[in-house]
């Protein structure tokens, strides 16, 4: 049951942090506000940064929003159905 838990706890975070991500996207491309957060600085805040995580990666960054961005498009082709 724990097992369990923790599994679902984890999908839980890992969802939110996909959203956070998609948020912090939009925020990015507010005008107004020169000094802007950087994405970890936008984790920390929301409590969904990890230890010792790194984000400098772009490409790596790149390649999670696409799949995020295509996960809803098809969530959404699922809903209209």
């Amino acid at each position: 049951m724990r097992v369990g838990r923790s599994e679902e706890a984890t999908e839980k975070k890992e969802r939110m942090r996909e959203q956070a991500f998609l948020g912090w996207i939009i925020y990015r491309l507010q005008p107004g506000e020169k000094s802007k957060l950087s994405y970890k600085e936008w984790l920390r805040n929301f409590g969904l940064s990890e230890e010792g995580e790194k984000f400098e990666d772009i490409e790596e960054l790149k390649k999670r929003a696409l799949k995020t961005a295509e996960d809803i498009v098809n969530r959404d082709k699922g809903r209209r159905k």
